[in-house]
């Protein structure tokens, strides 16, 4: 699956903002959510990584608990990409975003875990 440009609406621009504003000097990552490719909220989520100031991972048992909570609605909404802040940075993917975003097919070890990320 090749990444998408997404349009974030201004009120989900200053949700991640925001939410990147509070957890510094740590990495802030969160889920898109919306239907169709549109995004409608930003779901902040909890960074468990061990590294927290230069790398991001998403609690699993948050992401499952919201998985859960989307599909429950009427009509179901969906995540749609992920977010993530660099507060350390420059606002550009970095090497290990762009690794995480190549196809599966194009490493050496396609049983390499990797998570789907979108900046």
């Amino acid at each position: 699956m090749r990444p998408v440009a997404l349009t974030l609406p201004a009120a989900v621009r200053r949700a991640i903002l925001a939410h990147a504003e509070r957890d510094a000097p740590r990495e802030c990552c969160g889920l898109l959510i919306g239907r169709s490719g549109r995004v409608l909220h930003a779901a902040a989520m909890r960074n468990i990584s061990a590294s927290p100031r230069v790398r991001f991972r998403i609690d699993p048992r948050e992401h499952i608990v919201l998985r859960r909570e989307l599909r429950r609605l009427s009509p179901a909404l969906e995540i749609v990409g992920v977010y993530h802040s660099h507060p350390a940075g420059p606002a550009e993917p970095s090497a290990v975003t762009s690794f995480a975003c190549e196809p599966t097919e194009s490493r050496d070890d396609p049983h390499e875990p990797r998570e789907k990320v979108w900046n």
